[in-house]
């Protein structure tokens, strides 16, 4: 059995604390007992390479984003290794607002939203072999419950993620989705607080898969 925290983020998100560089990051998921976390920064995978790096083995890190819809909608977005998430990750900056300083393109609003549509997004992820995650749903601001008012049926979602133990809106948990748990950490006494356990033959992103997508033949709950 492994402890999962699906939602990490590191200091390459704009609102993350300083501290939250790769060996502490590790450091916090060992010292928890997680066997496996997912790197998830605004709108980049950028940095999920370096905390894979670190970690050298002692746990299973899964590369992956967060990504803002058009209609302001987080996607939780894990891909299966870094090329795939790096790929995803530069159509989606190509989708990000930039500002602009005497006609040159020079910033980048990380955590603003794509001009990517929820279908778009999930396409795109389902497109470089990833899981798309309805990211916080159980939060008022920012998931597709507070943005939308309910799942689209055709949204393609293949899991609702939850952040807290609470019963979240009513519709969460008649969606007929899987559910996982996981902390979006941006500091790094969140990392692990709330976590989803597996019961893998190893911790490897095919076995993952399998949980989330075989209807049984692997074992997941929320802790």
């Amino acid at each position: 059995m492994y402890r999962a925290d699906l939602h990490i983020h590191t200091s390459l998100s704009p609102c993350a604390s300083f501290e939250m560089t790769p060996r502490a990051i590790v450091r916090a998921a060992l010292e928890r007992g997680l066997g496996i976390i997912a790197i998830c920064d605004h709108n980049t995978a950028d940095a999920a390479g370096l905390v894979e790096k670190t970690a050298a083995g002692r746990l299973y890190v899964m590369p992956g984003m967060e990504i803002t819809t058009a209609e302001e909608v987080h996607v939780t977005a894990l891909f299966p290794d870094r090329n795939s998430a790096l790929t995803a990750g530069s159509k989606v900056k190509n989708s990000l607002c930039v500002r602009k300083k005497t006609g040159v393109l020079n910033d980048v609003y990380a955590s603003s939203a794509t001009t990517m549509s929820l279908a778009e997004c999930v396409k795109t992820i389902k497109a470089h072999g990833g899981i798309a995650v309805a990211a916080h749903a159980d939060r008022p601001s920012f998931s597709v419950f507070s943005q939308l008012g309910f799942i689209p049926e055709d949204a393609g979602f293949d899991a609702i993620e939850i952040t807290a133990a609470s019963s979240g809106p009513r519709g969460l948990f008649v969606t007929g989705l899987p559910i996982v748990a996981s902390s979006d950490s941006h500091c790094l006494w969140d990392v692990g607080t709330i976590f989803t356990v597996f019961e893998l033959k190893k911790p490897v992103w095919e076995e993952v898969f399998l949980a989330l997508k075989s209807g049984g033949k692997r074992r997941f709950w929320v802790a």
